[in-house]
């Protein structure tokens, strides 16, 4: 939990900060091939580490509009 709450923090203090960039932009089917099976219900359940990593991946390509 600690770390998940820590991540978020990151990220938030990440999307406030004038000098990081708006977005890592990539086009679509790009984006597809990186996140599509981050974000598929799996039929197994996923490990918590697993979890975290699939949070952190979708972050970084979240638009920042802080």
């Amino acid at each position: 939990m600690v770390e998940l709450t820590s991540m978020l923090l990151d990220y938030m203090r990440t999307a406030n900060d004038r000098d990081s960039k708006v977005v890592d932009f990539k086009h679509p089917q790009e984006l597809r091939q990186l996140l599509d099976h981050r974000l598929q219900i799996q039929s197994e359940p996923q490990s918590l580490e697993q979890i975290m990593d699939d949070c952190k991946e979708t972050l970084k390509y979240c638009v920042k509009t802080g």
